[in-house]
């Protein structure tokens, strides 16, 4: 193909990204092992195409802009499904607007390593719910995590990270409808203040936000008997292998204090002050001392 393209990688997908360059006439490549900040030097080909989770799919968007991008998603991210790229300041994330990637399936058999299977399986989660509590739900996006969290069973059952992948691009689809709200606002002050990983901050918030909101008729979502039993697997999946991974200094008002900063924690369907979610946050602190 007379082409050039700029293929963006994490160290993991390197090989994959030496297959594709033979789709084209020149390649670069560039690896990428964080989410993306401000300094991003655009490159000019005639495709950019990011292999790999979703700092690295985000990267690919950004340097993009309106040139044809491609992304072939290896984790839960959802990155690949939505109008936007999230931008990593010293003390706060940002979105920034991008256009929706074509989309790609990885064909080789997907390993990630577990803390790394961990974090997106629960932002992919966190992407569900968020949905669902959301204010802008509509009736496509309910649909959509419907089909993420029949796709999460499946993966239960047979432990396929590509599952779980397709999994995350239905919950990306969601997402873009509805936006992200009060679990990724708290999440992004975890990350950033006591630099806990992102879906990492998602899964010890996931249970008790989830018991806070008490969304109608979750069951049916989740195809479970009760709302409890849902609580009791997310943190039987959580609790003990990632509670190491949380330091013992959080602090429930700095983490409220920043999280409302954050307008979008207003966009779930339950109004939420400061003195309920401190309650919240301190009830994790005391429980995963």
């Amino acid at each position: 193909m007379n082409y050039t393209a700029l293929i963006i990688h994490s160290p993991h997908t390197y090989q994959y990204a030496l297959k594709l360059s033979t789709r084209f006439s020149k390649v670069d490549f560039l690896e990428v092992t964080k989410p993306p900040t401000k300094k991003i030097i655009k490159r000019k080909k005639d495709f950019v195409i990011g292999v790999g989770g979703g700092s690295v799919i985000d990267t690919a968007k950004i340097i993009a802009g309106n040139r044809r991008c491609i992304a072939i998603p290896t984790t839960a991210s959802g990155a690949s499904m939505t109008p936007y790229a999230a931008i990593w300041k010293k003390n706060k994330k940002t979105s920034v607007k991008t256009r929706i990637p074509i989309l790609e399936d990885y064909k080789n058999v997907i390993r990630l390593p577990y803390k790394v299977l961990m974090s997106t399986y629960f932002d992919a989660l966190s992407h569900n719910v968020e949905a669902l509590f959301s204010k802008y739900a509509t009736k496509e996006s309910n649909y959509y995590v419907y089909q993420s969290l029949k796709l999460f069973e499946h993966y239960k059952h047979t432990n396929k990270i590509n599952i779980l992948v397709k999994a995350g691009d239905y919950a990306g689809k969601a997402i873009a409808i509805t936006k992200t709200n009060l679990i990724h606002a708290i999440s992004y002050v975890l990350t950033l203040e006591y630099k806990i990983n992102h879906g990492i901050a998602c899964g010890l918030l996931l249970p008790y936000l989830i018991e806070y909101i008490n969304y109608p008729n979750l069951n049916d979502y989740f195809n479970s008997k009760s709302f409890k039993k849902i609580i009791k697997e997310i943190r039987e999946t959580f609790y003990p292998s990632m509670l190491s991974l949380i330091p013992k200094n959080l602090n429930a008002e700095i983490i409220v204090t920043k999280a409302l900063l954050y307008s979008k924690i207003h966009d779930s369907i339950k109004k939420v002050t400061k003195k309920t979610l401190i309650k919240v946050i301190e009830k994790i602190i005391q429980e995963n001392k």
